[in-house]
């Protein structure tokens, strides 16, 4: 799905948790928009039903495709190295840390 995240709708979230519940895969990674990354990951959490998956969405604040000077590679590549080490549930991946229950608020001052 290439759609900027704030456009995402509920209707979105349900075929992303669709596409998670019927996959085979135990672990994956999720790209994600930045901006409703928390949305996201809540929708994930409440709709996947198998709980032993590990899910983790990340993202940048400087997509690759506009810069350079971007974070995402190094977004990706934490949240690969992370991957096989967590405990099953979902998180969100972003600068070096690990969010699973904190609010959109608290992702974006981290990200500050």
């Amino acid at each position: 799905m290439l759609k900027d995240s704030r456009e995402l709708t509920k209707q979105d979230h349900k075929i992303l948790v669709d596409i998670v519940n019927d996959s085979d895969t135990q672990h994956t990674i999720i790209p994600a928009g930045i901006f409703k990354i928390a949305a996201i990951r809540d929708s994930l959490k409440k709709g996947i039903k198998d709980k032993d998956k590990v899910i983790i969405l990340t993202g940048s604040k400087r997509p690759l495709s506009l810069s350079d000077d971007t974070d995402a590679p190094f977004n990706l590549g934490y949240s690969f190295g992370k991957l096989g080490f967590l405990e099953p549930g979902v998180y969100v991946a972003l600068n070096g840390r690990l969010f699973s229950d904190e609010t959109q608020d608290e992702i974006d001052e981290f990200l500050k």
